[in-house]
């Protein structure tokens, strides 16, 4: 009898020691990120929670990404026993919608996708930014086909306010083209798809530029300069700051399809410091293209 109960009791300690090791495989102390982020996404246990309720270093994370991207907390939850999963929607310009998760220990580590225990998620650095601005006017159309104006650059909070009135729909909105955009140099592009679009921000992000090639902007405009709008109005832009003036234009003539012409000559002011005259667009192009060979 006795033996049979020496026996009894080993057979336990061991299930014991095995369920305990069996938990220990998602246990966030031990985990590798990847095989925990999976646990968290997987977890049906999720209860959603405010953003106040997380870590400080998550609250901290989650804070500096929003501030540096332009971003907004859609939702938090917590998986009991596991971690946090926050969501984030970009609030303005041409990702304007998209949804992106960071994931979190219970101790408020954030964890990395590609595995192990870095800390380093992908895509630390955060979004490229555009480096570029709509003319508005510009609408997009939403999920539920319901269209949203947005009027001027304070504008994107009606796509923020209809997000948060769907909150269970994670679908971007479309942009309606054509739009035109202005880029920092003071040039504008009138983009007429969505492959156009993505071409733009591959320029914004050093792979390419409006027309496919690899190049950086190396000057700048000496200003101030004129632009002839499509009805004849002539606009003087003093400063970097003055092209709002075009942006008002479009504005008020929400019909024009043209966009406005540069009066040559004007001069550009290379990063070294040294000026050139250009006295047409085939001269600004050749300029350009010689930011892309240096």
């Amino acid at each position: 009898m006795k033996t049979l109960k020496s026996l009894s009791a080993f057979i336990l300690t061991m299930f014991i020691f095995a369920a305990c090791n069996q938990q220990e495989g998602l246990n966030p102390t031990t985990s590798d990120d990847a095989a925990l982020i999976s646990a968290i996404q997987s977890a049906t246990n999720k209860q959603e929670i405010n953003v106040s309720a997380l870590p400080t270093d998550s609250q901290d994370e989650v804070s500096g990404e929003c501030s540096r991207d332009e971003k907004y907390v859609a939702t938090a939850r917590m998986a009991s026993g596991l971690g946090y999963e926050v969501s984030m929607r970009q609030t303005r310009g041409s990702d304007v919608g998209d949804e992106t998760s960071a994931y979190f220990d219970l101790e408020g580590r954030r964890l990395s996708e590609e595995g192990g225990r870095s800390g380093k998620p992908r895509g630390k650095k955060g979004r490229r930014k555009d480096c570029f601005d709509f003319v508005y006017p510009v609408t997009l159309t939403m999920p539920d086909a319901s269209t949203v104006t947005v009027a001027d650059s304070s504008g994107w909070s009606a796509v923020k306010d209809w997000y948060e009135a769907n909150p269970d729909v994670n679908d971007r909105p479309s942009l309606n083209f054509p739009v035109d955009i202005t880029f920092e140099d003071g040039t504008t592009k009138t983009i007429t798809s969505e492959d156009e679009m993505r071409e733009a921000k591959a320029y914004c992000g050093g792979t390419g530029d409006r027309k496919g090639k690899d190049r950086t902007p190396c000057f700048d405009l000496t200003y101030p300069v004129n632009i002839t709008m499509p009805d004849g109005t002539n606009l003087t832009i003093e400063s970097k700051e003055g092209w709002s003036a075009v942006k008002d234009w479009h504005r008020n003539n929400p019909d024009a399809t043209e966009r406005g012409a540069l009066q040559f000559p004007i001069t550009i002011t290379y990063e070294g410091g040294a000026t050139q005259t250009i006295n047409s667009e085939e001269e600004m192009r050749a300029a350009r293209e010689t930011c892309g060979n240096d």
